[in-house]
């Protein structure tokens, strides 16, 4: 997807070394059992970078930094198209969450096989090779 298209949406792929590993955030689908990568809206005024900051919070508690854009997907919601820009981001810390969502830190390996949908995964291995 170019670089000048609208986007919708915005999410990100949160990284974080924890005992000296590489570990992955997943966060379960609102309306699904589907392990996806936190993502939502960008809300009037708000910068793509900015919302995927915010939705890691809400949806996960956690505070990340955007490290660079990783890549993009487009789909039909049945309602109307959505452009989503995901961001690889560096974890932070902790923070109170807004929704009431299950969570995972996995490995690379892990979180390859959770995940629901074949375009995070190609995410995933885009994630991989830029931190490798």
């Amino acid at each position: 997807m170019p670089p000048s298209l609208n986007w919708t949406h915005a999410g990100g792929l949160v990284v974080r070394v924890h005992d000296g590993r590489r570990r992955f955030l997943l966060v379960q689908a609102r309306r699904s059992d589907a392990w996806v990568l936190p993502k939502g809206r960008i809300e009037r005024g708000e910068s793509a970078k900015g919302c995927a900051v915010r939705e890691v919070a809400e949806e996960a508690g956690v505070r990340a930094r955007v490290v660079d854009r990783l890549g993009s997907q487009a789909f039909h919601n049945g309602r109307r198209p959505v452009h989503v820009v995901y961001y690889l981001m560096r974890y932070v810390r902790e923070v109170r969450p807004s929704e009431d969502r299950a969570r995972k830190w996995l490995s690379y390996g892990q979180a390859r096989e959770t995940l629901s949908y074949g375009t995070l995964r190609a995410l995933l291995d885009e994630a991989k090779t830029r931190l490798e």
